[in-house]
Order: C-alpha cells, then sequence, then structure tokens
C-alpha cells in the first residue's frame, strides 16, 4: 500500500488533462502493484539469509543501472527541446546571463513563459516576437537572446536582426544527440562564450532549419534523378523526412516517387503525411493520396480521402477545390458528399 500511496502522489501536482492524469495515475500505481506483488511472493520463496543478500544485492544493482541509464546513457540518446538548451546554458555559469527567449507570437508550443519561471535559476524575459524592434531592444539590453529554428524558419530571426546590427554574433547551439539546436545572438563586444557544443556565425549565414534541410535534399535528390540513380534519390528525401514533422514539399516528393515505382503502401504514409501538413487544405495532397490508396487497391480509403477532402473545402468556401473532388469521387462511383 505504502508503494501505491507514493505512486500515486505525483498525480496530485499538475496534473491538468487526461493523458496526464493516464500517465501519473494509471501507470505508476499498476506497476506499484506489481512490483509489490512481485517482492512478496519473493519475500515467501526465499528463506534462507544467502538468497536475501543475492536478492538485496540484485536490487541494488538493478536500481543502480537505473540511474546509470537515466544520468549517462538517456542524455545521449534522446534530444531535448531547443527551450532545454537554452535554459540550461543561461544557468551554465556562476553569474547569470542576462538573456530573453524570443517565442512565437501567434501560440506559445514550447510553454516558455511556464518553463522560465520555474525552471532555471537565472531569471530569463520571453518576449513574443511580433516585429523585430522588440527583438532588438531585447538585444541592445541583455547578454543575449535565444529562439528556436521553428521561428527562425516562419520569421527569419537572425536576418531581421543582422538588418539592425550588422556587427552582431550569432550561434548555433546544440544538445549531444544533435537531433535539435537553438539559436543566439550577442552584440559585438559582449563577453559570452557558449557551454554548449556550438557553431559561430557571421551576419548573413544561412542558419539550419527544417525548411533548409528539406531545400538541400531535394536539390540534392533531383541530382541523383537527373543521373538516373532513382533508389539513392528516395533514399536521401526519406532521411530526411523523417527527422522532420511539417515539411510537406519532402512528403508530397517521396508520395510521387514511391507511387510512380509502385511502393504504393509507403507512398500513401507519405501522401498522409503531406495532407496533415497543410491541414487538408492542399488540394494536390489530397488528390495524390487518394490516387496512392486507389492504386494500392483500397478504394473505400481512397473514397474516404476525397470525401474528407471536399467536406473540408466545401466548410473553407474553397469552390474550385471542391468541385476538383467531388468529379474525383464521380469517377471512382461515390456519392459527393453534400454537407459540410
Amino acid at each position: 500500500m505504502l508503494l501505491v500511496i507514493l505512486a500515486l502522489l505525483p498525480g496530485l501536482v499538475a496534473s491538468y488533462d487526461r493523458p496526464s492524469l493516464t500517465r501519473a495515475l494509471c501507470a505508476p500505481a499498476m506497476i506499484a502493484l506489481v512490483a509489490a506483488f512481485g517482492f512478496a511472493r519473493l519475500h515467501r520463496s526465499v528463506s534462507s539469509v544467502r538468497a536475501q543478500m543475492a536478492g538485496a544485492f540484485f536490487a541494488a544493482a538493478i536500481a543502480a543501472s537505473g540511474i546509470w541509464v537515466v544520468e549517462a546513457i538517456q542524455p545521449r540518446t534522446l534530444p531535448v527541446s531547443s527551450l532545454t538548451i537554452a535554459l540550461a546554458e543561461v544557468d551554465a555559469g556562476d553569474e547569470c546571463l542576462a538573456a530573453t527567449w524570443l517565442r512565437d507570437a501567434r501560440i506559445d508550443i514550447q510553454a516558455a513563459d511556464f518553463f522560465v519561471r520555474h525552471v532555471p535559476r537565472c531569471a530569463v524575459d520571453v518576449v513574443p516576437f511580433v516585429d523585430r524592434d522588440a527583438a532588438v531592444a531585447a538585444l541592445r539590453a541583455d547578454d543575449v537572446v535565444f529562439w528556436n529554428p521553428g521561428l527562425e524558419e516562419s520569421a527569419a530571426v537572425g536576418r531581421r536582426l543582422c538588418a539592425a546590427l550588422p556587427d552582431m554574433q550569432l550561434w548555433t547551439l546544440r544538445e549531444p544527440t544533435h537531433r535539435t539546436w537553438v539559436f543566439a545572438a550577442a552584440q559585438h563586444g559582449r563577453r559570452w562564450n557558449p557551454r554548449a557544443e556550438a557553431e559561430r556565425h557571421a551576419c548573413g549565414a544561412t542558419l539550419v532549419t527544417d525548411a533548409t534541410r528539406a531545400e538541400t535534399a531535394l536539390a540534392a535528390a533531383a541530382e541523383l534523378r537527373a543521373q538516373g540513380d532513382v533508389e539513392r534519390a528516395i533514399e536521401r528525401v526519406r532521411a530526411t523526412a523523417r527527422t522532420t514533422f511539417t515539411q510537406a514539399p519532402l512528403y508530397l516528393d517521396l508520395a510521387v516517387t514511391l507511387c510512380a515505382e509502385g511502393a504504393h503502401g509507403e507512398g500513401a504514409y507519405w501522401g498522409r503525411r503531406a495532407v496533415l501538413s497543410h491541414d487538408w487544405r492542399d488540394l494536390d495532397s489530397i488528390r495524390l493520396l487518394a490516387y496512392c490508396e486507389r492504386s494500392a487497391g483500397d478504394l473505400e480509403a481512397a473514397r474516404a480521402v476525397l470525401d474528407r477532402g471536399l467536406r473540408e473545402a466545401r466548410a473553407g468556401g474553397r469552390t474550385q477545390a471542391a468541385e476538383q473532388l467531388a468529379a474525383d469521387l464521380g469517377q471512382l462511383g461515390a456519392v459527393p458528399a453534400t454537407g459540410p
């Protein structure tokens, strides 16, 4: 019972949605119950002192190995967020940096306002990136300004800051797995040396984002196709696509190529990724996904895709797209949806 009570305690702290409650209550409670029953069964079956000492040794070894995995192995295998890299950098020195985190003004997807209040030892300002002036003011006032690749991709923060402060210093800071990174900027003359693995850039350099990686992969694939090496072109795009989430051009390229090569199942997978990246608003992605499903012999899935696309087009007032999708449904012998 003590194990169960201890497992339930995290559920009383900051559980705010159903997944959180499931993780905090159900899984730990079940694990604790199974562990308690197993311990009781083992205790009854082991009577000699020597066997009990061996059991205690193995239990201690298991606990120590768990700590080792979490502290030594996990940081080198699991990536952390760009915000985590920035906060670790702020707290790395003995003296606190005067730092600002620039976030997307539309949505705080990383919950930066919450984390900077409760996680770092040093205070960090959070500034929504509405225009360049606010970011420039923060950069002039503070030692360093951080922002994530997503904001760089949508707002070109580095280029806009360089236009105002051309002698500014830019960095890319990476975590040990090299799967995530964060950008930083400081005025020339500020004595800040990053503690994390860092790459320094001059103003005018292209900062690497998922969009620039996608462009590089597509350009390399085009060259390989021109040489007749379609297989390597597919693998080049696939390798980059697997490490991105919203790069629809990559997914479309893979869907077109794979479906043309007869790999309709995987082509449909990437076609669906493209459709979801556009949130069902891109006509070409929807028609391509339906084509891949139909080529794979799944007419019901093709009809479902076209019907969903038609309903979304009508709901969004995209008349031409709705007419095209209705015509495609008619060719499949399906009755177009009549309402949104």
